[in-house]
């Protein structure tokens, strides 16, 4: 993927916290100038995505349904 000219990256996994049950997460990350002498390093994102894969599975269910009555 590419952001502003700068390589940025994307994966979904199963996020485990330490305190908490397990959920499916996205987690973004680019490139990030650290100071003035031009240093890059990482920034990151984790974000669940549990909402977005219910939606997804139901999509799915109903396009399937479509297939079956249009077949």
């Amino acid at each position: 993927m590419r952001e502003e000219g700068r390589d940025a990256g994307s994966i979904e996994y199963e996020f485990e916290p330490v305190d908490g049950e397990p959920f499916p997460a996205e987690m973004r990350f680019g490139p990030t100038e650290l100071g003035d002498d031009g240093e890059l390093g990482r920034v990151g994102v984790i974000r669940d995505v549990s909402e977005r894969r219910r939606r997804e599975r139901e999509l799915e269910r109903r396009n399937e349904r479509l297939d079956e009555f249009a077949s």
